[in-house]
């Protein structure tokens, strides 16, 4: 697993694709791989999260920013070490008014007793009022709709409200998302997205039924299971991104058993389709895997563990355009290590930053 960061800039842009990239290492080397990045609009700046306690020489715990020049910490940041807390894993980060809103497995923000789920106002960390969690219930995700925090992870109750796994916070209290237990037999949701109002969340849970599933979606009222629909026998969904009014579905998956395509597919509310011929089985990786997708300028990015995407090559960083696929010359996969691959990914200021 990469324990560097990486920024891309694209110098020159043609029909086909970026011909020309230039690649920079920054002045980061965190003790531990970025797990999450976040682009904060409000504040122009770019938030790092992870379980690292070091950060470009500086003692910055669990996450960190930067403003396009340097590293800075968020007061004493998750789990400071020097007060004998283990440093444990940021998962998720977002915005939602004035605050930064922060999620994972911790058990400390700012020095305080706050566990897994914190927020950040510029200057000081507090807890969530009415979203309160116990000690050994992480959040693996955060999202904002319609001003309001969906928060998941492998919580039974928040702000002494009972839930499966999945809650809205309204900015007062927090509800439960239907009644379902995505939690039960040892499930998990692990990321979130609306599409067209609806939201879906991607995991490793059991339908009503008791069959594996990996994606459901909640219309306002009800749960929908698509059980049958991706069908893993190995990875999972690793991410849920919206494109050209079409939800896009990354993982590790094969175009077998029903599905449409290899570790990327779309929905467009009624049917599913491939993605420009899919991602290929390599020389390297037998397994391949798009972990994350991200948005920008008009283009879909991925990331992961791949070596071919529609026929063309691509070490594990690819874009696609809605019509085709473009390969780009930086190499993220290792044939030391199947799974080898960026981990996390995000734009700021049009530049391109990977761990």
């Amino acid at each position: 697993m990469m324990k560097f960061f990486c920024s891309i800039v694209f110098a020159v842009i043609v029909s086909q694709c970026c011909l020309a990239q230039h690649w920079d290492s920054l002045p980061a080397n965190p003790n531990q791989p970025a797990r999450v990045f976040y682009t904060d609009t409000i504040a122009n700046k770019l938030y790092v999260g992870g379980a690292f306690i070091q950060f470009d020489n500086q003692s910055i715990w669990g996450i960190a920013s930067w403003n396009g020049s340097q590293w800075d910490s968020l007061g004493h940041g998750i789990d400071d070490p020097s007060i004998g807390s283990q440093p444990r894993n940021t998962e998720a980060i977002t915005r939602l008014g004035g605050y930064l809103y922060v999620g994972g497995g911790f058990f400390l923000a700012g020095n305080q007793n706050i566990p897994s789920l914190a927020r950040w106002d510029g200057s000081v960390w507090d807890s969530v009022p009415g979203a309160a969690l116990a000690l050994n219930k992480g959040v693996t995700g955060l999202t904002t709709f319609n001003n309001e925090l969906y928060i998941c992870g492998t919580f039974d109750t928040i702000g002494n409200v009972p839930v499966g796994g999945i809650a809205r916070w309204d900015g007062v209290t927090c509800h439960a998302i239907g009644n379902y237990d995505f939690l039960y037999g040892g499930g998990v949701i692990w990321q979130m997205q609306f599409y067209r109002g609806n939201l879906y969340v991607s995991g490793a849970f059991t339908d009503p039924n008791g069959y594996t599933c990996r994606l459901a979606k909640w219309d306002g009222s009800n749960w929908q299971f698509f059980t049958n629909e991706i069908i893993v026998s190995i990875g999972g969904i690793s991410d849920l991104e919206v494109y050209n009014d079409k939800l896009y579905v990354g993982g590790c998956f094969f175009t077998a058993d029903g599905n449409v395509g290899t570790s990327i597919v779309t929905w467009n509310d009624t049917i599913w389709s491939a993605v420009g011929g899919s991602v290929q089985l390599g020389t390297v990786n037998p397994y391949p895997f798009v972990r994350q997708m991200c948005v920008h300028n008009g283009k879909l990015y991925c990331i992961g563990s791949f070596e071919l995407v529609g026929g063309v090559s691509a070490k594990g960083l690819a874009s696609w355009d809605g019509t085709q696929w473009c390969g780009y010359d930086a190499v993220f996969t290792s044939a030391a290590n199947n799974f080898c691959g960026g981990l996390t990914m995000a734009f700021y200021n049009d530049t391109m930053y990977v761990g």
